[in-house]
């Protein structure tokens, strides 16, 4: 390929970015708009559905226009870089139009305190999100040789090692750093409390209204994030009761199995396209199928949690700290979504009256 066939498409990827983008702050414009009657729980979910949805949509046309070999000179390392690192590029710009024209649109959505900080917290996931989901695209492309075997194989590794790496990506994604003598103090004991084991903490430094307290990693390299808010707002009841739930996620790999749905997903449509047995619509109704069923398995998985962390702690215990936690990150329970066939997690106001339920049930015995 010539130079002048890659300044061309170097031009025309330029151009098509710019519109992508100028067509994405129109639409998030609009979604901004729509999102301020909505629940909290409802927007703030739709929100980062939408930003997703418009930088992967530029970024795949991207790829694929790449992977046609008209962004470099020649094959090869390069060329498969340069690919990954423009489709990420593109939908970087994409996503990041959209959360900007959302959050000026309507800037009280949950978890917005200060929108250039949550904008920056977006845009530095979205970073690590599309060079992730590039880079595996084109794993994938270079395991076809090796037929679907090997294309299910590279999917577990990557699956393995995205969960196992996940406090690196959270790490890279958020900005972090290290406890103070006195953060560390009041955060050990309450560890002991809940019986939680970590390898490190770090402070999330974030919005005011961020303040959701996460543990990620395998067993033996499991991280706890803790945003600065969250030590600033709840009292220790409420970051015990938050850890165990947390401590329960961990123990049953919550983490790593609400991801099973989208793996089994696409591991049967990949199945499915290296078989000549199998004709593509059946595969992908069986695809579905099993995303479905997976789904819902995982939403029976946060309730079983929620039930174990409750029974540590007090399920009306548990309960309060879910309420306070939203109740402090602008959430409108009374409001909440209705069934999400794509959520992994049940609303939260489900989840608060089960506790509540089961609470009544033991002071009934």
């Amino acid at each position: 390929m010539s130079l002048l066939v890659t300044a061309v498409s170097w031009t025309l990827l330029a151009v098509f970015v710019a519109i992508g983008a100028v067509c994405s702050l129109a639409v998030g414009y609009l979604y901004g708009r729509l999102a301020r009657n909505w629940s909290g729980e409802a927007a703030a979910r739709w929100t980062n559905v939408l930003t997703g949805a418009t930088g992967f949509l530029a970024g795949v046309v991207t790829w694929v226009v790449g992977n046609a070999g008209l962004f470099a000179p020649g094959d090869g390392f390069v060329d498969t870089l340069v690919t990954i690192l423009a489709s990420a590029g593109a939908a970087i710009v994409v996503s990041g139009a959209t959360i900007t024209a959302i959050l000026r649109a309507d800037p009280d959505l949950p978890g917005v305190d200060h929108v250039p900080t949550v904008r920056r917290h977006y845009l530095r996931y979205l970073t690590v999100l599309f060079v992730f989901v590039f880079l595996l695209a084109s794993g994938i492309v270079t395991a076809l040789d090796g037929g679907p075997v090997g294309l299910v194989l590279l999917l577990f590794g990557l699956w393995i090692a995205a969960w196992a790496g996940s406090p690196l990506f959270s790490g890279l994604s958020s900005r972090t750093r290290r406890p103070t003598d006195d953060e560390r103090a009041r955060i050990d004991p309450l560890l002991e409390r809940v019986d939680l084991s970590i390898r490190d903490v770090r402070i999330v430094e974030a919005d005011d209204q961020y303040l959701r307290v996460e543990v990620a990693g395998a067993p033996g390299g499991r991280f706890l994030f803790v945003p600065e808010a969250a030590l600033e707002t709840f009292d220790d009841e409420t970051l015990t009761a938050l850890l165990a739930s947390r401590r329960e996620q961990a123990t049953h790999f919550e983490q790593l199995l609400s991801v099973a749905p989208y793996v089994g997903s696409l591991i049967v449509v990949l199945l499915v396209l290296g078989s000549d047995s199998v004709s593509l619509v059946p595969g992908l109704v069986a695809a579905l199928v099993v995303a479905a069923v997976g789904l819902l398995g995982t939403r029976k998985l946060r309730y079983y949690t929620d039930a174990r962390a409750g029974a540590a702690v007090g399920a009306e215990t548990l309960a309060d700290a879910f309420e306070r936690a939203a109740k402090a990150a602008g959430v409108d329970l009374e409001d909440a979504p209705g069934w999400n066939l794509f959520s992994k997690t049940p609303p939260l106001a489900e989840r608060i009256e089960r506790l509540r339920e089961r609470e009544e049930v033991e002071n009934g015995r």
